[in-house]
């Protein structure tokens, strides 16, 4: 193999394993078995514009009540829970929490103006099933 290909690759390598090790600290990942369920749930106090999750490309919730939501039956895949808050009144707050059957609950996320975090959001976290 010519030099020049063999750095390009030694380059990608490096790349592919950096990104590998940062993923799980700066996404959420969720580890599912097949044919579980995933459970959404939000809480939100003062909304003033509906808010958005998302799973893959099915809108799961867009309201401006609390609402839980389910996905039942998780295939094998790499799948994308995805959401997005604004907030336009005073004394606003919310949480987005994601748990997959048998598990713990995972706060995926806790933001209010109390804590004077920035009054919009946009996430995501990866569910990974077998």
């Amino acid at each position: 193999m010519p030099r020049k290909k063999r750095a390009r690759r030694a380059r990608t390598t490096r790349l592919t394993e950096d990104v590998a090790a940062s993923v799980e600290t700066l996404v959420p990942v969720l580890h599912a078995p097949v044919g579980s369920t995933l459970t959404v749930e939000t809480d939100v106090e003062n909304p003033s514009v509906p808010y958005t999750v998302a799973f893959d490309d099915r809108t799961l919730m867009y309201s401006q009540v609390d609402r839980r939501e389910t996905v039942p039956g998780l295939q094998p895949g790499v799948h994308r829970l995805a959401w997005s808050f604004t907030h336009l009144a005073k004394g606003w707050k919310h949480t987005l929490h994601a748990q997959v059957t048998g598990q713990a609950p995972v706060r995926l996320e806790d933001r209010s103006e109390a804590r004077k975090d920035p009054p919009y959001s946009v996430g995501i976290a990866l569910v990974i099933v077998p």
